[in-house]
């Protein structure tokens, strides 16, 4: 299949990119190692405030300078825990730019963006933290367990309790609870939450707005999904992640092509580091299967929640399937993928499937099952798999 071929030209520029942002990610783990180590020697381990010091607080800043979709969506159910034990408090939340979005709709009075660029403009970085000390706030919380530059940030705040987990960089810290054992992701909001004497979701949170959802659904009536009775069934197939958690372009379109041929609506959901794919999907893909171009984060969103079951590797978008309840297929590359994986009644996970799998796994779902989809014959499924395509 020639365009799946060409696969692997556009895979060169993705490995420059991912080797790249490997060293980038190998440099600064080294600096943030050093850096705890210096502050572990500089800093006295104070004696904690009991969490009863933290009664009556009025200001609240949550700290996840991060900018993973996926890291920001694990974050979210702490705002609410917060909301519980402070009802009556401002809740204000710091994190990095590119994930803003992903706190649409949440119970949050302001949030706050830093930027990778603040590095290269420091004076920006100090105009951010001039802003949030004038805030004057009564408990900053580190929004994950073991993030250093969240317990720096909390202290550059000036708040005066600052909340968060032991591990690296506590000793900036006047609240710490205990850290957390190699559990799932989705646990980490939850411990937190009963710390606090209150409970919490234990997936993540997002909501989708009106005016997202009704663009969402008139992107589905173009594509002759939606009609009089509503949205018809069709699977999301979210094809991004970051490098090692890929799956391969062939298998994915050798996924569409069985979905197609047993009659099942495929939706690939680019996001913006698959635009460069679209071509290459658009001459290798069935003629049944649709494309959507990148879309700001609410409209992907309204997407996702409209889908009746998303396939996904481990990466944001999986995440975000969690948070809105669609049931999901994950394909795992690694291990480590085990401890984020969905977790719900409706969702199933795959470590190194091969494509027939998958495809099983999709037509026997219960959420396409309820849609009037039936399962294909095995000798229809392998007429439409593409020619191509191996098997991962």
């Amino acid at each position: 299949m020639d365009g799946v071929r060409r696969a692997a030209l556009c895979g060169e520029d993705r490995s420059v990119h991912d080797l790249r942002r490997g060293v980038g990610l190998r440099v600064g783990r080294a600096g943030g190692r050093l850096l705890a180590a210096i502050l572990h020697l500089a800093l006295p381990d104070r004696r904690d405030e009991p969490l009863g010091a933290l009664d009556g607080v009025k200001r609240i800043l949550v700290v996840r300078p991060n900018f993973r979709l996926g890291n920001a969506l694990i974050s979210a159910p702490r705002v609410l825990a917060l909301r519980n034990r402070f009802p009556r408090a401002q809740v204000d939340y710091l994190t990095g730019d590119r994930t803003v979005d992903a706190l649409a709709n949440l119970p949050i009075d302001r949030v706050y963006g830093v930027s990778r660029g603040d590095l290269l403009r420091p004076w920006r970085a100090i105009a951010l933290f001039l802003r949030l000390r004038a805030n004057r706030y009564d408990l900053a919380v580190v929004g994950t367990a073991g993030s250093l530059s969240g317990c720096l940030y909390a202290y550059l705040t000036g708040a005066r309790h600052r909340l968060g987990h032991r591990g690296k960089g506590d000793r900036l810290l006047t609240v710490r609870i205990p850290s957390l054992g190699p559990s799932h992701a989705y646990d980490g909001a939850v411990a937190f939450a009963r710390e606090l004497g209150v409970s919490c979701p234990d997936r993540p949170v997002y909501s989708v707005g009106k005016s997202e959802r009704e663009t969402a659904l008139a992107l589905l009536a173009r594509l002759r999904l939606v009609d009089d009775h509503g949205v018809a069934p069709f699977v999301a197939l979210l094809i991004g992640g970051h490098a090692e958690k890929r799956w391969d372009v062939a298998s994915w379109v050798s996924l569409a092509h069985g979905l197609c041929a047993a009659g099942v609506p495929a939706v690939v959901l680019l996001g913006p580091e698959e635009r460069h794919l679209t071509a290459l999907l658009q001459g290798a893909l069935p003629a049944a299967a649709r494309i959507v171009s990148p879309q700001r984060l609410p409209v992907f969103a309204a997407l996702l929640a409209l889908s009746s079951v998303a396939v996904t590797t481990d990466s944001g978008p999986m995440h975000l399937a969690a948070a809105l309840g669609t049931p999901t297929i994950a394909i795992l590359r690694g291990d480590l993928s085990l401890r984020y994986v969905p977790r719900g009644a409706g969702d199933r996970s795959f470590m190194r499937p091969r494509v027939q799998q998958v495809i099983a796994s999709v037509l026997e779902h219960a959420a396409l099952a309820r849609g009037g989809v039936k399962p294909a014959p095995a000798a229809e499924l392998d007429r439409g798999a593409a020619p191509a395509a191996a098997p991962a």
